[in-house]
């Protein structure tokens, strides 16, 4: 396939690929600026169908340098990009590459410090509370029966400081909004799946 048949987005992703390539540990802000600029000019070059080092493009490259710099989003979170970009297109190029590494720590700095955060609170559980009561009543009653299972639920609860359910009505009452209220007659699918998820 020649250059000619490719597609933009083909052409673009040889553009973004070149660019990464060319990417050197040593590099400095100003080799850096200059490298995302030229890589601007080369998109909407491509995205206009001109080629580099003619008239049409240099036009091109003008009207870009104008859009860069006179730039003005309404989206807070485009504001760092924003300034980046007009510092790069005000031949501020270094600046802007700094704004940008700053931006990118400060980013990543937030995002450890919340990983941290959720490390130190323990997930909660996904598993219906009520299996694990049943789970416990049945390893100390392995025999135990449905109507002894609803007896012995009702006097744990009560001894319990901070008790998953209350039993009112016909059914034990959720505290958790994560997990329904259960009926008096379902705690023998309750029983019925402990025993087949227990050892015998």
């Amino acid at each position: 396939m020649t250059t000619q048949e490719k597609t933009f987005p083909q052409k673009l992703e040889e553009l973004g690929a070149t660019f990464i390539g060319e990417e050197r540990p040593d590099e400095t802000d100003a080799e850096t600026a200059a490298a995302i600029l030229e890589f601007v000019f080369s998109y909407e070059r491509l995205r206009q169908h001109v080629t580099a080092g003619t008239n049409e493009a240099k036009a091109v490259d003008a009207q870009t340098l104008i859009k860069m710099r006179s730039w003005d989003s309404n989206d807070p979170t485009m504001s760092t990009v924003e300034k980046v970009i007009r510092r790069l297109a005000e031949n501020r190029g270094e600046d802007g590459v700094r704004l940008l590494k700053d931006a990118i720590q400060i980013s990543a700095l937030t995002l450890s410090k919340k990983q941290a955060e959720v490390a130190k609170h323990p997930r909660k559980s996904r598993q219906q509370p009520m299996s694990g009561l049943v789970e416990q009543i049945l390893r100390q009653e392995p025999k135990i029966t449905q109507h002894q299972l609803f007896l012995a639920l009702k006097r744990m609860l009560t001894t319990m400081v901070d008790p998953p359910y209350s039993h009112s009505g016909n059914s034990f009452k959720s505290r958790d909004e994560r997990f329904p209220n259960i009926t008096d007659k379902a705690i023998g699918q309750f029983l019925y799946r402990a025993k087949k998820k227990l050892p015998p």
